[in-house]
């Protein structure tokens, strides 16, 4: 994914679901908003009714980014759209028109149970579709936190989609969004299934 060099401090920037700790919620997209093998039309409409902008569409993918909150006491400012350092980052890939790989990152407060609430909605979806693990990746950087999970759903039994969808998801430090020296977290998820774009 893109990695934002902006710090805070100088953009004075605050994701608005997140850091500010008034607010109840903890993601700014649900993993079970996000659907495998369907139209660039309902991709778009979903994304765009949760306020998202988008930022580059062609005929193999689609990007979004959710607005982020400019923290004025900071001296907020006007800045590009495209420069803002977002909440969350979303991609989807088509194939055929159809959506068959979607990579997003969200930002997470320095609120732990924000954090757990929104790792327990992932975990929650892989126990309903009956998900096995496949392996978990540890960073060569013996620095970072971040540990990549990964687990395979079979969608053969549907009576609509089939193959493998691969689920891969990890917890990091964000390298954007620091707050009096420690960092937000975050969540990156990657879901596809090859079913929707067998390879020629």
């Amino acid at each position: 994914m893109k990695k934002f060099k902006l710090k805070m401090k100088n953009i004075g920037i605050l994701v608005t679901s997140f850091i500010m700790f008034e607010s109840s919620a903890y993601a700014d997209i649900s993993v079970n908003d996000l659907e495998l093998g369907g139209s660039l039309s309902n991709f778009q409409q979903m994304l765009k009714a949760q306020n998202f902008i988008f930022t580059n569409l062609t005929n193999k993918s689609i990007s979004a980014k959710k607005l982020a909150f400019v923290n004025r006491s900071q001296g907020g400012r006007f800045v590009e759209y495209t420069d803002f350092a977002p909440s969350t980052d979303i991609k989807g890939e088509l194939c055929s028109g159809k959506i068959y790989k979607i990579t997003y990152k969200t930002v997470f407060s320095n609120n732990q149970h924000n954090l757990l609430l929104g790792r327990k909605e992932v975990y929650k979806y892989l126990n309903d579709n009956l998900a096995s693990h496949l392996k978990n990746s540890l960073n060569q950087n013996e620095n970072s936190v971040k540990i990549v999970e990964t687990y395979i759903i079979d969608r053969n039994a549907s009576s609509s989609v089939r193959g493998e969808e691969k689920i891969t998801f990890a917890l990091d430090e964000s390298k954007v969004f620091i707050r009096e020296g420690i960092p937000a977290l975050s969540l990156e998820l990657r879901m596809e299934n090859d079913w929707f774009c067998p390879q020629e």
